[in-house]
């Protein structure tokens, strides 16, 4: 529409310009010439906010682990099933989780232990959850032992095996 306005102006300034000598009166022209619109390009018209696009975000690299609290939150933060494991209190009796660090020249190796049934007495039913971390950042679990007590059978179920003796 702008476009057609100018050219318009411009056809009008040429008119007055060839005219005879006189008064120069601008009249709308009756027939006016039909305006198009520009013809469509494969790129979107900018907006006055343009929106900035990110790259995709590279896939996560490991980070360093400093020391064993950090291998402890990186195992917790890649393994969901041991996130609410904490360490057990000292003089705490009856608890249920408890998470021992093993240090190694390159890392750290952890046990998360679960235990439920009667733990005021020790717990009848444990899982031990073997994990490595390295300072490099990589985590891996290793292990699992699972001892319950099935109550149908009237005996303890094992599966898995102790790691690093634990359990004892």
């Amino acid at each position: 529409m702008r476009l057609a306005a100018c050219a318009l102006v411009l056809i009008s300034l040429a008119t007055a310009c060839a005219a005879p000598e006189g008064p120069v009166v601008n009249t709308p022209n009756p027939n006016p010439a039909p305006t198009s619109s520009p013809a469509p390009t494969s790129k979107p018209a900018p907006t006055a906010n343009p929106v900035p696009t990110s790259a995709p975000a590279p896939s996560p690299t490991p980070l360093s682990v400093q020391d064993a609290d950090a291998a402890i939150a990186a195992v917790k933060a890649k393994f969901p099933e041991v996130a609410k494991v904490q360490k057990k209190r000292a003089g705490t009796i009856g608890g249920s989780t408890d998470i021992t660090s093993l240090p190694r020249s390159d890392g750290w190796d952890l046990v998360f232990w679960e235990g439920w049934g009667d733990c005021e007495a020790g717990c009848i039913n444990n899982r031990y959850s073997y994990f490595s971390a390295k300072k490099d950042g990589s985590i891996t679990k290793v292990g699992e032992y699972v001892r319950s007590y099935n109550e149908d059978k009237n005996a303890f179920e094992t599966t898995g095996a102790p790691m690093w003796g634990v359990p004892k």
